[in-house]
């Protein structure tokens, strides 16, 4: 098991806990997220979500696991009222410092400070990062990227 994978990453919105992998349509119902068949600009890299839930400041992707179910992925969220994002013993929200993050999580980060100031990349295995932008030393967004 990786680092990464030790830390269990989950996302706790308004008490409802989600996991990659794990998340299903009822949880998103729950959380009144729209459906939607396509992402306009959505990058294709043979990763093809058969579908989405998305509302103004997150996107849930759905692709079949690789034992046939439907499950949802964190694509993209804004850490607004109620968002967290759990990093082992860690709360990643809104109010979370930058440096106390770097402190906590450098070992794994990268960072191009003179292109991208202030985006950390933690690397989800060989096919991609989850990047985690902060803004005036606070988190304010969450992304998953797989390689092209």
């Amino acid at each position: 098991m990786s680092q990464v994978e030790a830390f269990r990453m989950h996302f706790d919105w308004n008490g409802m806990l989600l996991y990659d992998g794990k998340i299903t349509d009822n949880q998103m119902k729950q959380l009144g997220m729209k459906r939607v068949e396509e992402i306009p600009n959505m990058p294709e890299c043979g990763w093809e979500p058969k579908y989405y839930y998305q509302s103004p400041s997150s996107i849930v992707a759905f692709e079949e696991n690789n034992k046939g179910k439907l499950v949802g992925s964190v694509y993209q969220t804004s850490f607004l009222e109620g968002v967290v994002l759990r990093i082992g013993q860690e709360r990643v929200d809104a109010n979370y410092d930058e440096r106390e993050f770097v402190e906590k999580f450098g070992h794994l980060l990268t960072v191009t400070w003179i292109d991208t100031p202030h985006v950390y990349h933690i690397p989800n295995g060989d096919a991609g990062l989850f990047i985690i932008t902060f803004e005036n030393g606070k988190a304010v967004r969450y992304e998953c990227m797989f390689y092209c």
